[in-house]
Formats: C-alpha cells, sequence, structure tokens
C-alpha cells in the first residue's frame, strides 16, 4: 500500500477464536493503515488446535513530485531544463515521453509538462507551465539622418515596450 493507505485483511479458514496481532481484534476483518511494512498474524481455533497465518503488508511512500524549470519563460527557438524532484523512479513526461528525471525541452508554443513518477496507486504527478515570448523586432527612429557637428538628433525606440537599453551611454530611456 501507499504511505496514508489502509487495507482491510480478512480471515479464511477460520471459524472461531480469531486473533489478530499487533492489535489483539477478535473480528473476521480487520482495517489496517500501518506506517512501515508490518506483519500482521492471524491466530485461530481453540486449545492445542490453533493455527496461525501471516501476511507482510509493504507500505511504500507515496510520489509527490514538483518540477524545476531553469526557465518559466523562454524566447521561440530557446530551451528550457525541467528536472522532476521528490521522485525516486519511472518518470513518464508528456509531452515527449520521455523517461529521464532531467529533459531539456525546446517549445514552439506555450506548453504544460507534467511528469509522473513512481508506480502503482503510490505515483504522483506535477505540472509545470512553459510560456513563449517572441523575440522583439525593435527599430529606431531617428530625427535626422545627417546632422552638422554640433547638432543633436532624437533617437526613439520603435516596437520595443520594455527593457530598453542604449549603447552607448546605457540609457533606459524610450527617446
Amino acid at each position: 500500500i501507499c504511505s496514508g493507505d489502509a487495507v482491510t485483511l480478512t480471515a479464511s479458514n477460520c471459524s472461531s477464536n480469531m486473533l489478530w496481532t499487533p492489535g489483539n481484534s477478535t473480528a473476521s476483518s480487520i482495517s489496517v493503515n500501518p506506517t512501515a511494512t508490518t506483519t500482521y498474524r492471524l491466530a485461530c481455533g481453540t486449545g492445542t488446535c490453533v493455527g496461525t497465518s501471516d501476511v507482510t503488508v509493504t507500505v511504500s511512500p507515496k510520489m509527490q513530485p514538483t518540477i524545476s524549470a531553469s526557465a518559466n519563460t523562454v524566447c521561440v527557438g530557446g530551451s528550457v531544463i525541467l528536472t522532476a524532484n521528490n521522485c525516486s523512479s519511472n518518470y513518464l513526461w508528456t509531452p515527449g515521453n520521455q523517461t529521464t528525471q532531467t529533459i531539456s525541452v525546446s517549445p514552439t508554443v506555450s506548453t504544460d509538462y507534467t511528469v509522473k513518477c513512481g508506480t502503482g496507486n503510490c505515483s504522483g504527478t506535477a505540472t509545470q507551465a512553459i510560456n513563449i515570448t517572441t523575440v522583439p523586432s525593435p527599430s529606431i527612429i531617428a530625427s535626422a539622418v545627417t546632422i552638422c557637428s554640433g547638432d543633436a538628433v532624437t533617437l526613439t525606440a520603435s516596437n520595443c515596450s520594455s527593457n530598453i537599453l542604449w549603447t552607448p551611454g546605457n540609457s533606459t530611456a524610450s527617446s
């Protein structure tokens, strides 16, 4: 079972005087949710005619993966490294069907990447969105292209709405 889950154990071939250990229950069925792998024993019968049967309930950790991304937003043509964390085995990424802990992706559109890891009911999933942004195509509008020595020209950024940097000068103004 997965950590935190319960399982029902039911006696068979035993009609009277049942005793489950640990727990000391005399019921024909018991529900258990051990925190670690535990062996349960059912004893049944009377006097010297007591039979026993053991069953071991193995507890596996429930995977609760997370994804770390080298970036959440990438330009068209760029790539991102995705790593599954808190997983022990059996990785499956979608889209892509890759089966390693770390993958490199180059999405062409904004995409949600999901990793599933672990086995059976103890597997878990996590999702990471990677957004695509387009590379800006800035242009410069000049008030003049030819000037006399000592005159000034105004340069204005066009098609560039943020994070402007003029060189030389290191100005961040739009003009």
